[in-house]
């Protein structure tokens, strides 16, 4: 019987090649992702004429939102940094070599 060590290492050849990550768009947002974005940045600085009543996010019109003003831009930041990450991985991937023990040498 073959050690557990020799066995993984044999599997491993049959692992396919891991797939290239597609960029995140704002559509790919998930609900709980926006949710992490407000909850990391709804104390940020807000832009003149806005103030936070503790659960609301107000104008100077008294007009009352439930996430930040700048919310937009911190969705774009947050996409930006994501799609590096992406990048960074992808670049990486390719990097690698990878060897079809079933492809025919030409």
């Amino acid at each position: 019987m073959l050690p557990l060590s020799r066995c993984i290492n044999r599997v491993s050849f049959f692992i396919q090649k891991p797939q290239r990550k597609a960029l995140k768009t704002r559509g790919m947002l998930t609900l709980q992702e926006i949710k992490n974005i407000h909850v990391k940045r709804h104390l940020d600085p807000l832009p003149a004429g806005y103030f936070y009543n503790g659960t609301q996010f107000v104008n100077f019109f008294g007009d009352k939102m439930d996430y930040h003003p700048l919310m937009d831009q911190f969705m774009n930041d947050y996409l930006e940094e994501a799609n590096r990450e992406i990048e960074k991985y992808n670049r990486e991937l390719e990097e690698q070599e990878y060897h079809d023990l079933f492809e025919q040498k030409t």
